[in-house]
């Protein structure tokens, strides 16, 4: 009988099932091993230590999350960054609470900082923001958009088009409140 082959996609979504189970910390190689039913040393051969292994899984998790967020749901690139962590969260609602629950969750948003800021600054609304104050408008559309995602999964108010319309109006009430800042303190300067 041919020896059974244990591919590493197998190991990597036999960890991402885990992960969408029992959270990030939930996933340990003998778990992995005793899923796929084998010892743990195909897993081994594959990934010599877990380490390598959890770093695939947050790419793929990673990933996962930047496909919803590089989505054209309006017009607004900033909304469209919100609108992705809803539609993700409500698409995987474990994987989201598991992993924005754990201790990675920081690196997604810092790879969403880096992967829109100039895209951001191109917009016409923010044209005359700093970087600093692009990235702080951004950090808190993240907020805003972590906080409507776990009140989406986690409320009886499952409607994504309301969560959307929250995004919308807190979106454009912090670019507001943050435009009359800067345009207060251009004034002040002069």
């Amino acid at each position: 009988m041919p020896k059974t082959k244990f591919t590493k996609e197998l190991i990597l979504n036999t960890a991402i099932q885990i992960a969408t189970s029992e959270g990030i910390d939930g996933i340990t190689i003998r778990k992995i091993a005793d899923m796929i039913g084998s010892s743990v040393a195909p897993i081994y051969t594959t990934y010599k230590k877990r380490d390598e292994l959890m770093k695939d899984v947050y790419e793929f998790v990673s990933q996962k999350i930047l496909s919803f967020t590089d989505k054209r749901y309006t017009d607004n690139e900033f909304l469209n960054i919100g609108i992705g962590i809803l539609q993700f969260a409500k698409n995987n609602p474990d994987l989201f609470k598991n992993y924005f629950l754990s201790s990675e969750s920081n690196n997604i948003y810092l790879l969403i900082e880096k992967r829109y800021l100039s895209q951001l600054k191109k917009n016409k609304t923010l044209k005359s923001f700093t970087d600093e104050q692009i990235k702080n408008l951004l950090y808190k559309n993240w907020i805003v958009g972590l906080g409507l995602a776990l009140t989406l999964i986690s409320s009886d108010q499952k409607d994504l088009a309301t969560y959307k319309m929250y995004m919308y109006e807190i979106g454009g009430d912090i670019i507001f409140s943050m435009k009359n800042n800067h345009d207060h303190e251009d004034c002040q300067n002069t």
